[in-house]
């Protein structure tokens, strides 16, 4: 078994594996974790803005994204690229699927398309500060329940 841990926007596997921390060391001793870097580098203006506009100090790079929005988050462009990475991560065996962020809304995607039988299905999902993906590409992948066992993680202050 494997857990696939998605880390957010600007963020890189190695971030994620340190905030999931004890959490992962500890799974580690029944399931392998994999915490995949995205494949898009949104350039530095981008990053310098984002953490800016987050008011919080930038985590040390590689920045990576799951995609880049559009201004009014109608498209998602670099998705192409995720979707290949993780389908040929998903289908290599039995897994369970984590995410934060856009990462989170990244695992939402795996478990929309494995519900469509597109990809393998997750054992599980754990969305942290997630949100449902905005594109309209997708719009009609969340019009029925997942039908995926899942935990759902949000605090008072997060704003997305």
């Amino acid at each position: 078994m494997r857990l696939i841990l998605l880390h957010g926007f600007l963020m890189n596997g190695a971030a994620i594996r340190r905030q999931w921390g004890r959490i992962a060391r500890e799974l580690e001793q029944e399931v392998q974790v994999l915490a995949p870097d995205a494949p898009l580098t949104p350039p530095a203006e981008v990053v310098q803005r984002s953490y800016a506009s987050w008011g919080v100090k930038p985590i040390a790079g590689p920045h990576r994204a799951w995609w880049r929005a559009t201004e009014d988050e109608s498209s998602y462009e670099g998705w192409e690229r995720s979707h290949e990475q993780l389908m040929a991560l998903v289908n290599q065996g039995p897994y369970a699927i984590a995410g934060f962020s856009q990462g989170a809304a990244a695992a939402a995607l795996v478990c929309a398309w494995a519900r469509l039988g597109q990809m393998r299905t997750p054992e599980f999902a754990v969305f942290v500060g997630g949100f449902v993906p905005r594109a309209v590409a997708f719009s009609k992948l969340f019009e029925e329940p997942l039908g995926i066992s899942s935990i759902h993680v949000s605090g008072a202050a997060d704003i997305i």
